[in-house]
């Protein structure tokens, strides 16, 4: 039953969500994009479910059963919509695999599994924000209550501790634990890991793929070279590499090596493709900015920032400039709350 659970919420869900958002693009039937996609809708909408329940102090049990219900009604009308799609992409996922480079593609595969395999199996590191981030999901579960109890020494928060409760991450581990059944030490350590190495993976090849155009053999060096990179980069536990490998599950490791990326990739569609959904995305990462950490609230704005910048120089398309700002509303939104201490 879990491992059906673990199918369902980790791989069909997500694709089903993120043919949303790529149902009228060229791209309609890549299944890594679909894939990609399907998180960020899931973490943003978990974000703009999870902070008015925080602030109207409602309980875990309502963000938990409100979002699994919104997101399965989400997904199955996806099926039902996307249905052809679906079976397209299973299509072009067998394509995609016989077409790669067979070598290339088999080093890169050894790579990816060492490098799950190294913090899964092998050396998980024990980092000492778990003192508060595992005590935070832990209490959420024991408590049924949102930042109401200081995960350190189980008293009352006087105050709310705003500099971690708007930030939806440890809540949304703390759901996929219930949903799934499994303990939070054992989501976060193990799981979690195996699940978003490979997905950041996805949005680097999608990157490679559009700065080499489309060429496969360049796309799977650029990644086989970033493996090595990334392998052999975590000389310090500071390190954006060790970052990457040990601390996958804290949101200052998500922020640098899932959601900038993502924030790069969306900026190539909207400068290049212009469609609604290219924006529609971009704006849900965004929201995934503020969702896995309050740094996000000030990073994300600015990476952007500099893109769209560079976009207006290179393009000059000033209209452009207006369509960035408003995807940075989330922060804005988020900002002031924080400024404001509500």
């Amino acid at each position: 039953m879990i491992i059906l659970k673990c199918i369902l919420l980790i791989i069909v869900i997500p694709i089903a969500l993120g043919l949303f958002a790529i149902r009228f693009k060229k791209e309609k039937n890549n299944p890594f994009l679909a894939f990609v996609i399907g998180y960020i809708i899931q973490f943003a909408s978990f974000e703009l479910i999870y902070v008015p329940m925080y602030f109207a102090k409602m309980s875990f049990q309502v963000v938990l059963y409100t979002w699994s219900t919104v997101i399965l009604i989400l997904s199955m009308t996806s099926l039902i919509i996307n249905r052809k799609t679906f079976q397209k992409i299973i299509k072009q996922t067998i394509e995609i695999i016989k077409n790669a480079p067979k070598m290339l593609t088999i080093i890169f595969c050894l790579f990816l599994l060492l490098q799950i395999a190294v913090p899964v199996l092998y050396r998980q590191r024990i980092d000492p924000d778990d003192a508060f981030y595992l005590a935070t999901i832990n209490t959420t579960i024991e408590t049924n209550s949102l930042f109401q109890y200081n995960a350190y020494d189980g008293s009352q928060y006087a105050e709310k501790p705003l500099r971690y409760s708007l930030s939806g991450l440890q809540i949304y581990f703390a759901t996929l634990s219930q949903i799934l059944n499994i303990h939070p030490a054992i989501l976060i350590h193990t799981i979690w890991p195996s699940l978003i190495i490979p997905l950041e993976f996805m949005i680097y090849g999608l990157i490679a793929k559009r700065l080499f155009n489309n060429n496969k053999e360049k796309t799977m060096y650029f990644l086989i070279f970033l493996s090595m990179i990334y392998m052999f980069g975590a000389f310090s536990v500071y390190t954006n590499f060790s970052f990457f490998a040990y601390r996958s599950w804290q949101g200052k490791a998500l922020i640098g090596n899932f959601v900038l990326p993502m924030i790069w990739l969306c900026y190539f569609y909207c400068t290049e493709d212009n469609q609604w959904g290219d924006w529609l995305v971009l704006f849900c990462s965004m929201i995934t900015a503020c969702f896995v950490t309050e740094i996000g609230v000030f990073l994300a704005p600015f990476a952007l920032g500099i893109l769209a910048i560079l976009d207006a120089i290179q393009n000059k398309k000033i209209k452009n400039l207006f369509k960035f700002g408003s995807c940075c509303l989330p922060q804005l939104i988020i900002g002031i709350l924080y400024l404001i201490g509500v």
